[in-house]
């Protein structure tokens, strides 16, 4: 008759003494967990017709010594139509020879480092990003959340990217063409949610 309750008893020390242990130390580096990250952007064509896509593949990491890298699969685009996938990658993305978009930042540690499950910090972040082949410095606002086992990434608000900037205007204007549209604006913001995880020593 007693068992229900000295199980009871049993799971609230278990419960107690897990709360009052100190948190896992911080892991030295860490790995992005894919399916539960989102690279995403809007674009807009024809003066007010807004439509979303994002990337389907990606991989990443943040090193000992704060360098985070995230590399996306060009020809992982989806945009939901088949024809309009295959023309961005190509034309835009020229995936053929600019397989991977990368980004890269490096990251003090020093303001992660203390971080406790549950904690968040937030902080204006330099990304190196790679489209096509050229390199621009972007900034980024993000949130930093510890949780008791990863770390998720998210923008709080959307990093601008101006394809004009990687050299790419006569790209959306060939993209424009084909596609017999009015317009295509070449500025788009992109979202970004990155979850990692300890790295496997």
């Amino acid at each position: 008759m007693f068992n229900p309750l000295i199980r009871f008893l049993t799971l609230a020390l278990v419960l107690v003494l897990a709360a009052c242990s100190p948190p896992a130390q911080t892991p030295d580096s860490w790995t992005l967990v894919p399916e539960a990250s989102s690279v995403s952007f809007v674009t807009v064509k024809n003066g007010d017709v807004v439509e979303a896509h994002h990337f389907t593949e990606m991989s990443g990491s943040v090193s000992a010594d704060g360098m985070a890298q995230l590399t996306i699969a060009a020809d992982s685009l989806e945009t939901w139509i088949d024809i309009r996938n295959e023309r961005v990658r190509d034309i835009l993305l020229q995936v053929t020879e600019y397989p991977t978009i990368d980004i890269a930042a490096r990251l003090n540690r020093e303001d992660y480092a203390d971080l406790m499950p549950g904690d968040s910090v937030r902080r204006e972040v330099e990304l190196q990003v790679m489209i096509a082949g050229t390199t621009r410095s972007l900034y980024g606002d993000v949130l930093v959340v510890r949780s008791a086992t990863n770390v998720s990434v998210a923008t709080l608000e959307p990093v601008i990217v101006d394809m004009r900037d990687f050299g790419l205007g006569d790209a959306v204007e060939a993209l424009r063409v084909v596609a017999s549209l009015d317009a295509i604006t070449p500025v788009i913001p992109v979202s970004v949610i990155l979850a990692f995880a300890p790295a496997d020593d």
